[in-house]
């Protein structure tokens, strides 16, 4: 059979000379071939140009993480080596306070509010060992409470209104700022003066207004956010778990045990 030979995009194609009506269609199959063939080359490269950017990605990634964690920890010795006497004093307003029949309230927005509760629950709860709870109010938990206050009297007075109502002279107000300028803890710390409360501050940045205010002021020295945060959850594990230790150690005096049912007429 004789054949003839044909050029397709440089290629050889051999076609029978009896076949000449199929050349039109094997033009338009290698043509799509060949498309397909360098459509697939190019994704090959793209996803190797990705795979590259996702591993220079990563590798930024891993960067930052190591040096976020750094920051923090070097944050945190600076604060050991320079507030270790303010932490000392705040362990000993607290537990002398306890020892008395007082207890801890413990205040702040957002982040703050979180630690407040977070150090509150572990207080009565407990931290690491078994022991008999310690006295502390978060008050930034009852969402009936807050949001009445809220919204008759103004969010500034929502922690003010729980001390007028709860507090006494021998307790402890832990305020809990990264501005210390927050106006609701700041309306707290001077209803707190006003009962005869001892007052405490974990404060960030220049300590704002709060640290005038407060008797005992715990100023984290940093700008950002995250990083006074972390320090004050710190701090407030340093606290309760020095308080734990005390209370097994020594029983706080004003400790009543239950009532027994049928002493009740």
């Amino acid at each position: 059979m004789p054949f003839s030979i044909h050029s397709v995009r440089s290629y050889a194609v051999l076609i029978p000379v009896d076949d000449y009506h199929i050349l039109p269609y094997l033009y338009a199959a290698i043509e799509r071939l060949l498309v397909e063939a360098g459509t697939a080359s190019e994704r090959d490269m793209h996803n190797a140009e990705r795979s590259e950017v996702r591993d220079s990605e990563m590798e930024a990634s891993v960067e930052d993480i190591t040096r976020e964690l750094r920051e923090s920890a070097a944050l945190k010795m600076h604060v050991a080596e320079t507030q270790g006497p303010i932490i000392q004093a705040m362990i000993e307003c607290i537990w002398e306070s306890m020892q008395q029949g007082g207890k801890l309230f413990l205040c702040g927005n957002g982040g703050s509010a979180a630690d407040a509760q977070h150090l509150a629950t572990e207080c009565v709860v407990r931290l690491e060992a078994e022991r008999a709870p310690l006295p502390a109010i978060a008050l930034t938990t009852d969402t009936s409470l807050l949001t009445a206050a809220g919204n008759d009297y103004g969010f500034e007075t929502i922690f003010a209104r729980q001390i007028a109502g709860l507090g006494r002279p021998r307790d402890v107000l832990l305020a809990i700022s990264t501005s210390g300028n927050s106006p609701n803890v700041v309306r707290a710390v001077e209803e707190a003066h006003r009962r005869g409360l001892h007052t405490l501050g974990l404060l960030g940045k220049d300590g704002g207004r709060l640290k005038e205010m407060v008797h005992i002021a715990l100023v984290v020295p940093s700008s950002s956010t995250q990083r006074i945060q972390e320090v004050h959850i710190t701090v407030g594990h340093i606290l309760c778990g020095a308080l734990e230790r005390r209370l097994l150690s020594t029983p706080l005096t004003t400790s009543q045990d239950p009532v027994p049912m049928d002493a009740i007429t």
